[in-house]
């Protein structure tokens, strides 16, 4: 890539990334266009090897988003798959689809069910039937919100978006909330509350799981750190919204080693 106008000015496909499949590339390149500034790549080491048989002394370095990609799987690629194989082995993710569909079919069946409320407000009275579907309505919405961790992320992918981990932790605060909705008592009819208890019950085996719980909170600690690792290099930040076409911060390199040193 041309580091000042960022147009790409060669690429290719390759059946696999071994050096001798590179180097063939990268001769190409060099008698074209000469020799490069600097070359920027990622830790393998095909890459690094094929980069000194054809550039020996042109400055290497490593890509910085690679780096931590690559730190953050060693950190925790291992807790990550635990809890994968984990959800995935009470089947919670199918479950709660299910049971979101059956309590959206009972709302559809009653289209008026929030003019009924906004009704009810302004006339400060609660009209008939209109509290029969607010726990179906209720539970339906905070299922929805857990199932929707697993699209959380800012478009890095794993190690820096963790879909698992963020799904697992909204099925804890879905389980939290529910029991509190299900202490709330809109009649004297127990049947009322049967939304939120048949949630409860699909989250049963998962909230059980101590092996799910522990690794969570291992894999919480792990990613505190690559976390204030980001930070430092200034690449990829938990607040950041470019995913992989993050460039990082225009930073001076000694400004970075530093950072990262104290780190």
């Amino acid at each position: 890539m041309d580091g000042i106008t960022e147009i790409v000015l060669e690429n290719v496909l390759l059946s696999s990334e071994k050096a001798e499949k590179i180097t063939p590339f990268l001769r190409k390149f060099k008698e074209i266009y000469g020799d490069p500034l600097a070359l920027v790549h990622d830790m393998g080491k095909a890459i690094l090897n094929a980069g000194k048989e054809v550039f020996p002394n042109i400055p290497d370095f490593i890509c910085h988003y690679h780096f931590l990609a690559d730190t953050g799987e060693d950190l925790f690629g291992e807790e990550n798959d635990t809890i994968r194989k984990r959800l995935s082995k009470h089947g919670i993710q199918g479950q709660l689809r299910k049971r979101a569909g059956e309590f959206e079919k009972l709302i559809e069946e009653k289209p008026g069910l929030v003019e009924s409320l906004v009704q009810s407000l302004k006339k400060k009275k609660m009209q008939k039937g209109m509290l029969d579907l607010m726990p179906a309505a209720a539970a339906y919405t905070v299922v929805q919100w857990a199932l929707d961790g697993k699209k959380q992320g800012q478009g890095y992918k794993f190690p820096f978006d963790r879909p698992y981990l963020t799904f697992y932790e909204r099925l804890k605060v879905a389980h939290s909330m529910l029991i509190q909705l299900n202490s709330v008592k809109l009649s004297n009819d127990k049947r009322d509350n049967r939304p939120y208890v048949k949630v409860i019950r699909d989250l049963y085996e998962t909230m059980e799981d101590k092996v799910l719980r522990i690794t969570a909170k291992q894999m919480q600690e792990k990613t505190a750190v690559l976390d204030k690792l980001r930070g430092a290099f200034r690449i990829a930040l938990p607040e950041g919204k470019c995913g992989l076409n993050d460039r990082g911060e225009e930073e001076d390199m000694r400004t970075i080693e530093k950072r990262v040193e104290e780190f």
